[in-house]
């Protein structure tokens, strides 16, 4: 069947990407990366992976892969990712155990301020701007349970 070959090429091309992703924040390890690096490693490694289940999911269902949808799995996966790491650090400040930084995986609330509390605030408004766009691009779906339940999922990773 021609959809499995899609995907098996879709999934091959998103482990590439993922390891590359991987790869670049091996090497930036206690280098503290400009947002656009961070953004662009988050992309690679988290955002790559929501895009394939998502594109996945629609040849499966025999629909057509808009770019909207590739801009809502991009924007959906780049808020998991900083969710996850606001998630860790918030943590992190309760009960100090291994984490990212001790293994020089600085994230964006160490990047985007050298006062903790100051680039905890502002990841949580980049977290809130990949939720609003990623808002927008199901808006003009029709109402159905899908687009609830998408809906739904954005609220689970804008709440932390």
């Amino acid at each position: 069947m021609k959809w499995e070959t899609e995907i098996i090429d879709i999934f091959a091309d998103t482990v590439k990407t993922m390891c590359k992703g991987e790869v670049n924040q091996y090497y930036s390890r206690f280098k503290k990366e400009k947002l656009e690096e961070y953004i662009e490693k988050s992309a690679q490694k988290t955002a790559s992976l929501f895009e394939c289940a998502l594109k996945s999911a629609v040849i499966l269902a025999d629909e057509n892969y808009t770019e909207k949808m590739e801009e809502f799995a991009i924007n959906f996966g780049l808020a998991f990712q900083i969710r996850d790491d606001l998630k860790n650090v918030l943590e992190q400040s309760k009960s100090p155990n291994i984490s990212d930084v001790e293994d020089g995986i600085y994230n964006a609330p160490l990047i985007l301020s050298d006062n903790l509390a100051d680039g905890i605030e502002k990841t949580k408004v980049l977290l809130n701007n990949y939720v609003s766009c990623a808002k927008q691009c199901i808006e003009d779906l029709p109402d159905s349970v899908y687009k609830t339940a998408l809906g739904g999922l954005l609220e689970l990773v804008e709440d932390v």
